[in-house]
């Protein structure tokens, strides 16, 4: 049995290699699928954004924003609410 590549999957990928704090991999497993011709949603982002935000940092969640609105996708109230989590753990290590 074949499974075709499709958005999906490319998430149920993103959010595993995301979990497993392999942000690097993430990124090139997108980078694969747009030259595979599956492209990513605004699940797909959100769920880097919210890797970022947790692994890395508030700032490298806000930077795939703006990658994401320049790949014609728009941010939703997931997206927001990510970003938010992230900038309120960045206050609460800051207070610490």
């Amino acid at each position: 049995m074949f499974l075709r590549l499709s958005t999906k999957l490319l998430n149920i990928s993103i959010a595993s290699l995301c979990r497993a704090k392999q942000l690097e991999k993430a990124e090139a497993a997108i980078i694969d699928g747009i030259r595979l011709g599956v492209l990513p949603d605004v699940v797909t982002y959100n769920t880097l954004i919210t890797g970022y935000c947790q692994f890395v940092g508030f700032d490298a969640g806000y930077c795939v924003i703006h990658r994401m609105k320049e790949a014609g996708i728009n941010p939703d109230v997931v997206t927001y609410n990510s970003l938010m989590a992230g900038h309120k753990a960045a206050i609460i290590i800051q207070l610490s």
